[in-house]
């Protein structure tokens, strides 16, 4: 069969699973929904197989316009480099637990808020693990059958990260793809620490190399409707060889990998 064809048929029998669920089932419906989830974004094995990977970004707010090097690895480092103009202006990364930042002006260590936001993006759901393997990495996850915030066409589920801060998670029903998702926190908080409600709504699916992302994701203040801004994925390659130091801040990243 067809790998289109049979992970459109598994999703099918999944979701059929979900609507004829019963009272006594009740208990296994959150993990059928994170096994639907799991098969809609290309299934696990097709996750496990990515080790590192490099988004090229252009990344739009209220009040810039910039281009960024996104690169994270499985193992629990990263790094992303901005751009404007041409010329790199602000980076920023994780390695050995320990965030940096550097501007022209030098290089200096970034705050704790600023690097959980790092390790969050790193163990954002779908990036390298499903989340049915961030659960059982210890991730919170708690199907909400009456959400407050989910649309008719959407299951809401709050997940719980292990140094407690939380967010919201909507799938939905017919596709099992993640739609949006929300949360109280800071834009950049290491310019600004003000924590606002922050909702991520995601466009555009594309599939690379078996794994389902979105090509557009766009963030607004939930609480005034305020736009707060548009990251569009511009290029993606998994499965990067990079230099010894990278993550570290120590060794840029050539053009040609």
């Amino acid at each position: 069969m067809h790998r289109l064809a049979y992970r459109s048929l598994s999703r099918f029998l999944l979701l059929a699973c979900l609507l004829a669920v019963t009272p006594a089932a009740l208990a296994d419906r959150q993990e059928q929904i994170l096994a639907c989830n799991a098969a809609a974004l290309g299934g696990m094995a097709t996750l496990g197989d990515i080790e590192t990977l490099r988004f090229d970004l252009d990344i739009r707010e209220p009040s810039f316009a910039v281009q960024g090097r996104y690169v994270a690895s499985r193992n629990g480092t990263m790094r992303v480099d901005i751009y404007a103009h041409g010329e790199r202006v602000f980076a920023e990364g994780l390695e050995g637990g320990q965030a940096w930042q550097w501007t022209p002006e030098g290089r200096s260590a970034a705050s704790g808020d600023g690097a959980a936001t790092l390790r969050h993006g790193i163990e954002a759901p779908g990036r390298f693990w499903t989340l049915w393997e961030l659960q059982q990495r210890g991730l919170g996850v708690e199907w909400l059958k009456t959400g407050p915030q989910a649309k008719p066409d959407e299951w809401q589920l709050r997940l719980t990260r292990d140094d407690g801060s939380q967010f919201d998670y909507f799938i939905d029903r017919m596709s099992c793809l993640p739609t949006r998702e929300v949360s109280s926190r800071a834009l950049h908080p290491d310019v600004d620490p003000t924590v606002v409600t922050i909702e991520t709504s995601y466009y555009e699916p594309f599939v690379v190399d078996g794994v389902v992302r979105f090509r557009v994701s766009e963030q607004r203040d939930l609480d005034s409707g305020e736009w707060l801004g548009t990251t569009r994925i511009v290029d993606v390659k998994q499965g990067l060889e990079l230099a010894d130091g990278f993550f570290a801040g120590s060794r840029p990243l050539p053009d040609s990998e």
